[in-house]
């Protein structure tokens, strides 16, 4: 039987083990903590994202997007996502057998390959008998989990993707745990490509959400007006600002509805790092257009005019109205044809983006 000295170096030793796993437990929760974070504070930026890509396949003709074709379904690729460590559960082991499940169900039909990243889905695959990393795809990505960050993903989401267009694959699932909390994760099958459209609930107003699409043939540099002292500008004097240029004509009914909308944009948000631009293209004279102004009830935008109406030719406008951003360097990043609500709050969340790069 223990004698008392021994006793108490034994509780001695164990208020000891109990400090250190006390400071070690409050570790992990810090370091638990702001992993969740990080993940939740990413979701919605990454969601949206998805959502752009998605309406921009749908908008724009497959036959130019490279990762949008749908080709017929020969090749697949599963890119299996885990830790390089275990007692997690059934953390990794529910991906292995989601990438059987395809494997033996839904591609059953099509060749498949599988790409790891994290070293327990090489090893429980391996032990399945399944095969990774054939061929020319590389075999030490469970390196990634050393440092996760942008140079060291961004290199194996390029080679995907260009495996994709060489045509080796003719489609691309992820196969990764979605975090809900710190107990439960979610497994999720995502086709990473072809990039799909958004469901067909929401594809019938894909379209209609864009606000701005630039055009890359328009000579904005030649586009020259006048204001009504008879002052010569061309977009290179307001170079530093960030500007919404606006093409209308006092005949135009769809201009006249919109000019109350872009006089407030300018009265809202108009100040040194930012203008509305609003060129009449007409030949007609100046001071009509100071009456459609007064008509109207505009005071905040300037009165520009261009009596060659070359200023359509130059932007490659399709009609009237047109607008055009552009970032302060000069350079357009997007356009719209056609009258909207221009002090709508996305419009002025995407011009006040572009004005803070210009501070920046």
């Amino acid at each position: 039987m223990a004698n008392l000295k021994e006793i108490r170096t034994r509780i001695s030793s164990v208020n000891s083990t109990m400090q250190i796993t006390s400071a070690m437990k409050m570790v992990s929760a810090s370091k638990l903590k702001r992993a969740q974070d990080a993940i939740t504070d990413m979701r919605p930026y990454a969601e949206k994202l998805q959502e752009i890509l998605g309406n921009l396949s749908e908008s724009l003709d497959t036959s130019d997007g490279v990762y949008s074709v749908q080709r017929e379904v020969n090749t697949v690729l599963l890119v299996a996502i885990t830790s390089n460590r275990g007692l997690c559960g059934g953390f990794n082991s529910n991906i292995v057998k989601e990438c059987q499940r395809l494997i033996k169900e839904e591609y059953a039909s099509s060749k498949v390959h599988v790409l790891t990243i994290g070293k327990k889905a090489k090893d429980l695959l391996k032990s399945k008998g399944i095969p990774t990393n054939e061929g020319e795809l590389p075999s030490d990505l469970e390196k990634v989990w050393d440092s996760v960050n942008f140079e060291t993903v961004a290199p194996v989401a390029q080679m995907i993707m260009d495996e994709f267009v060489a045509k080796n694959y003719d489609k691309v699932i992820v196969v990764y745990n979605k975090f809900k909390n710190a107990a439960v994760q979610e497994v999720v099958p995502e086709q990473m490509l072809p990039v799909l459209p958004p469901d067909e609930v929401e594809s019938s107003s894909a379209a209609n959400d864009y606000i701005f699409e630039p055009n890359k043939e328009a000579n904005l540099g030649e586009i020259n007006f006048y204001d009504i002292e008879g002052n010569q500008f061309f977009l290179e004097n307001f170079k530093g600002k960030v500007l919404l240029i606006n093409l209308w004509a006092t005949w135009c009914l769809p201009c006249k509805i919109e000019m109350p909308a872009l006089d407030r944009l300018q009265e809202f948000i108009g100040d040194e790092q930012f203008e509305v631009i609003a060129i009449a293209v007409e030949k007609t004279n100046i001071l009509k257009i100071q009456e459609f102004y007064n008509e109207i009830d505009i005071k905040n935008l300037k009165i520009y005019h261009d009596s060659s109406t070359k200023s359509g030719l130059f932007s490659k406008a399709k009609g009237l109205p047109l607008t055009i951003l552009m970032d302060h360097k000069g350079r357009e990043v997007g356009r719209r044809d056609g009258p909207w609500e221009w002090d709508d709050k996305a419009v002025i969340e995407i011009i006040e983006n572009y004005k803070q790069l210009s501070i920046n």
